[in-house]
């Protein structure tokens, strides 16, 4: 991965775990996909055109991540 691209994910999966666990205390089984996909739409409205799939790529590796480590469940786990 770019390093560019890297510090983008760290920075927005960081904005995205600040908004969902604002006491900081981490638990996956209290986060809504309404939550991560309000997230997502905020960050980016506020982005020109070419850039608004970002934050939505950015989210989609870090829920990619956290279900290949068991964070959190995938359909196939349901």
């Amino acid at each position: 991965m770019h390093r560019g691209n890297a510090e983008t994910l760290s920075a927005r999966s960081t904005a995205l775990l600040f908004r969902v666990f604002p006491d900081q205390r981490i638990n996956w089984d209290n986060v809504t996909a309404g939550q991560i996909a309000d997230f997502v739409c905020g960050r980016a409205q506020k982005l020109s055109l070419v850039s608004r799939q970002n934050p939505a790529t950015a989210i989609r590796s870090l829920l990619r991540f956290l279900t290949s480590v068991k964070y959190c469940l995938s359909r196939e786990d349901l």
